[in-house]
């Protein structure tokens, strides 16, 4: 019965560390999705020869997700009046890796990133996105020539994270 009482105790002492590290972990999942989702539509804007975009809004309701901002839009049709013929417009729901999860511009808490377009070439724009919630965080880059990468907390607390 002691045995019993001893584990219950240390049970309960590190629930918190364990709900921290659940909520680490998924916010490093919803950071690693959003890097997959950019690696693939540069490979896609390549291999079609058209421009990709990833949206993080939906001015024109082409995805049904205006005004929501826990999600982001895998190949969007950003055209007026939703054109794109070719498009699949994606939606890709932070919810469904931890709920409060956001994605902002870099060192921003509020502001939405930029939509993140490839070129038929696989080039982009320097653009960070900021994926969190409470204290966890972790940073997903995509520098000039396409190219997409993930940085932790640590990296980014320490300026390793360009």
């Amino acid at each position: 019965m002691m045995v019993v009482a001893i584990l219950a105790l240390m049970g309960v002492a590190g629930m918190p560390a364990l709900q921290q590290w659940w909520h680490d972990g998924a916010v490093k999942n919803a950071a690693h999705s959003l890097m997959f989702h950019l690696k693939e539509s540069r490979v896609a804007a390549m291999a079609q020869s058209r421009k990709i975009w990833i949206a993080f809004s939906d001015p024109n309701n082409c995805a049904g997700v205006q005004g929501q901002t826990n999600v982001y839009i895998v190949d969007a049709d950003t055209t007026p009046g939703c054109t794109c013929t070719s498009c699949k417009n994606l939606v890709v729901d932070l919810n469904s890796y931890a709920n409060g999860l956001k994605m902002t511009k870099k060192n921003s808490t509020t502001q939405l990133p930029p939509n993140i377009s490839f070129s038929p070439r696989g080039t982009s724009v320097n653009t960070s996105v900021d994926v969190l919630s409470g204290s966890s965080k972790n940073r997903v880059v995509v520098n000039i020539v396409g190219r997409a990468y993930m940085c932790n907390q640590n990296q980014i607390i320490n300026n390793q994270c360009k």
